[in-house]
């Protein structure tokens, strides 16, 4: 008795199964333009947590500081707790790298080799443990104790923290904009199975009338629709998952490009949170579908 729902349900679907392909259509449309926007929010943030792994701080020292002056400076920077890390790039490497890097410029080539000594000092790459902590590195690099060693006005790297702030805006946008995005759709889905289960109802209007007549349950009239709903938005998240992961994989190389070979894997990305993605998503659309559905029963199924 209590599987005769599910079976009718089933026969409706397929009985009007145009309307139905129509409605899991739209609704695995609008799944998959919901997940694009969750693909780019993701990416957008793993740009961000890239950056924020490759920017480090470059302070180049003057040529007259000594070795241990340079272990010391390390040292001291090393105990900040805004500090990761601290490396020191060697006066000759600086040279070569400086030499590589302009090989094209014979000018300064020639000149570098009319000079008798190297006039580049070591180079302090400071990386930290937050972009954030940039400010408070270069405060502390500011002051008259650093000043007298350092070599480059720190002036220059003024702009990281606008950069930061750029792709910290861009992420929250991407966020606001699927958030709206995902409302609007659940909306276009909501009226869409409403008018759906609502022309069931109208072409099921001699079988309801009989079925009251025979003193059937409201149960027994209304949990086919209700069941009909629910088909309509796991067979479209169904589908949708069985686009978006193969699709995942083909965009894979294109990502990787994209973030300069940073390790991360999309397909990996969506299954290690596949309940907090794909789980929420599935529970949204059933509770959407018998939401409207129950919602066109009450209007048009007057039990």
């Amino acid at each position: 008795m209590t599987l005769r729902p599910i079976k009718f349900a089933w026969q409706n679907f397929f009985r009007n199964i145009w309307l139905s392909l129509i409605t899991i259509v739209i609704i695995i449309s609008s799944l998959f333009l919901i997940n694009i926007l969750v693909v780019l929010g993701t990416l957008a943030n793993q740009g961000l947590n890239f950056y924020k792994d490759k920017v480090d701080v470059s302070i180049f020292l003057k040529p007259e500081v000594t070795d241990q002056q340079v272990q010391n400076i390390k040292e001291n920077l090393s105990k900040l707790s805004t500090v990761k890390g601290v490396e020191v790039k060697p006066k000759d490497q600086a040279l070569e790298e400086l030499k590589n890097e302009y090989q094209n410029n014979p000018i300064l080539l020639k000149s570098l080799k009319e000079l008798e000594t190297n006039p580049l000092g070591e180079i302090l790459i400071i990386k930290l443990n937050r972009l954030e902590d940039y400010s408070s590195v270069m405060s502390v690099l500011q002051t008259k104790e650093y000043q007298d060693v350092i070599e480059t006005n720190l002036n220059k790297f003024s702009d990281i923290k606008e950069i930061t702030d750029k792709l910290n805006n861009f992420a929250q946008k991407v966020y606001q904009i699927e958030l709206i995005v995902s409302i609007i759709f659940c909306i276009i889905i909501f009226f869409l199975v409403f008018n759906t289960i609502r022309l069931t109802i109208y072409s099921h209007r001699e079988e309801i009338s009989i079925m009251r007549l025979v003193g059937a349950s409201s149960w027994f009239i209304r949990g086919p629709f209700l069941i009909e709903s629910i088909f309509y938005g796991f067979i479209a998240w169904l589908i949708n998952l069985m686009i978006l992961f193969p699709l995942s994989k083909m965009l894979q190389p294109y990502i990787s490009n994209f973030l300069d070979h940073y390790q991360f894997n999309l397909m990996s990305y969506f299954l290690q949170n596949f309940l907090q993605i794909f789980g929420w998503q599935l529970l949204i659309i059933i509770c959407i579908s018998m939401l409207s559905s129950a919602f066109a029963m009450r209007k048009y199924l007057k039990i």
